[in-house]
């Protein structure tokens, strides 16, 4: 759940009193899970340049910015039955609907 994370960065400072060294706080204390830290710093990095669109911080003050992200070790996944049955039905439907439209396999974008 990255968005409970990232509401606790500082929650009794307004978004424009929100500096680097809270991001990179935040970031550090999710440091034994290096994904999750990741994403949880994208979503914050979101959250601040929407702030930015939005008029409530400066332009160019996004906190975030020179935060490094940690690298990420590469993850194997791999399907479960269910996967698989979901992904047969809906290539089933798929082709069910070509078929209706007598279109050629190659006619459909999806």
């Amino acid at each position: 759940m990255p968005i409970a994370f990232a509401i606790t960065i500082r929650n009794s400072e307004a978004v424009d009193e929100v500096e680097r060294k809270h991001i990179a706080a935040l970031d550090y204390r999710h440091r034994g899970t290096p994904h999750q830290a990741n994403r949880i710093l994208d979503l914050v990095r979101k959250m601040f340049n929407l702030a930015e669109a939005w008029g409530l911080r400066t332009d160019g003050g996004n906190p975030c910015r020179s935060v490094q992200k940690y690298r990420e070790r590469r993850r194997n996944r791999f399907q479960i039955e269910e996967e698989f049955a979901r992904l047969g039905s809906v290539l089933a439907e798929v082709e069910a609907w070509r078929r209706r439209r007598s279109l050629p396999p190659s006619a459909c974008s999806c």
